[in-house]
């Protein structure tokens, strides 16, 4: 990789890449706030392979908890890691499956004539519906998706379920009536209401996000990914039980940094209109950046609570104030885990913007090192940026939050 520009923050900046199998096999998905495929290949080739003297990552572990889309789980696996991965949304973890995994040969053939498949029933009432329905689709245009919805689930036992149900996924949010230029399924004044869109169309929708996961299938075949399976689950970042067993050698992972960002309701569309149901309550509850299920955490130390966006926050709105001592909790704890879990010489690496809350900026990277330090982590190099270009993000101002510019690579070490 070509030595890294500084950027405007004075810090380097990375190289983006945004071409190749990798890019192929990475975009079968509209996820919110993926990560950036020239960021993870930065880490891995600049920080992790070095620090073992190695040019792959032939016989090394490596774990994302916050796994995502699966992007860091691609990457590594390109690279010859073993790979795992595990995210509190149980769409996260179909999605990471299909992403990562690549199929026989004959589950391929399967999937692929699933292109010539119509289990449309072309009626206009929906199957189910929920409160607010009405305001995403047409009566014919959701009953489309849940007939699909039904085909897709008897598929579940299948090798290539978790494919189709991305596929199905991408088409909810592509045929609904959701803003085009958010992150989240979601209305702001630029939504373009309750679109018209005839079965057929559905179908035809769903056949083309189908084609791009086919397209993925085999940029991972020319990226030499065999097809074993990996290890992908559902679990909290934070609790015990959801880490392996065995210490892993690289880290690399994206906690929710958008303190207010509801990753659950990034889902909740898909969840709703189709058969998964527990994107609810029991998330909510453990989700970084909420703003409800809140414990009596400690205010940060005073070197940070001197400062005016600390101040402005506590006097102006103490339930979004708590919400962000609990979010510093939370991470806190993920990095707790991550010392305990991670090889004495191996490496971690996580990535954090600094977001805006109320108007005012809080430096999440500053606070989460200061964090890192103080559970026995030690920096392993200087942190490098990522200028987010076009990742998935709105451009303008939609509420009281600016869009976040940077994103920073911090790396650490178990002392």
């Amino acid at each position: 990789m070509p030595p890294s520009p500084p950027s405007s923050g004075g810090l380097p900046a990375i190289v983006p890449r945004w071409k190749g199998n990798l890019s192929v096999a990475d975009r079968i998905h509209r996820f919110p706030a993926k990560m950036a495929l020239g960021l993870a290949e930065h880490y891995f080739d600049q920080i992790a392979l070095p620090a073992f003297g190695a040019t792959t990552g032939e016989g090394l572990r490596f774990y994302d908890p916050f796994c995502g889309s699966g992007t860091t789980l691609l990457v590594a696996r390109a690279r010859g890691f073993e790979v795992m991965g595990s995210d509190l949304l149980d769409s996260s973890t179909l999605l990471s499956r299909a992403k990562v995994t690549r199929l026989s040969a004959g589950s391929l053939r399967r999937l692929r004539s699933e292109l010539n498949s119509n289990p449309l029933s072309y009626r206009t009432s929906p199957r189910w519906t929920w409160k607010s329905w009405s305001t995403w689709y047409q009566p014919s245009t959701l009953r489309a998706l849940q007939d699909l919805d039904v085909h897709v689930e008897s598929k579940h036992k299948s090798p290539y379920f978790a494919h189709l149900w991305v596929a199905l996924s991408q088409t909810c949010w592509d045929v609904s009536g959701a803003d085009p230029t958010v992150m989240v399924p979601t209305h702001s004044k630029l939504a373009r209401g309750v679109p018209r869109v005839l079965p057929g169309e559905v179908l035809a929708t769903y056949r083309s996000r189908l084609t791009r996961v086919l397209a993925a299938q085999g940029a991972l075949g020319r990226l030499g990914i065999s097809t074993a399976g990996i290890g992908v689950w559902k679990g909290d970042a934070t609790a015990e039980k959801t880490w392996p067993a065995n210490k892993v050698d690289v880290l690399l992972s994206s906690p929710p940094y958008g303190l207010g960002i509801d990753y659950v309701r990034a889902a909740s569309l898909q969840s709703r209109a189709l058969a998964i149901r527990d994107e609810s309550a029991a998330s909510r509850s453990e989700m970084m950046g909420r703003l409800g299920h809140l414990n009596e955490v400690e205010e940060l130390p005073r070197r940070f609570a001197r400062e005016a966006w600390y101040r402005s926050l506590k006097s102006r709105d103490r339930l979004r104030f708590q919400a962000l001592l609990q979010y510093f909790a939370d991470l806190r704890e993920f990095l707790v885990a991550c010392a305990a879990h991670v090889s004495g010489d191996g490496t971690i690496g996580v990535v954090l913007g600094d977001p805006e809350m109320g108007r005012q900026r809080v430096p999440l990277t500053s606070i989460a090192e200061h964090l890192a330090g103080s559970v026995g982590l030690s920096s392993l190099m200087p942190p490098v940026t990522d200028r987010i270009r076009r990742r998935f993000q709105a451009s303008r101002r939609r509420s009281s939050t600016d869009p976040i510019l940077h994103e920073t690579l911090l790396t650490f070490q178990p002392n």
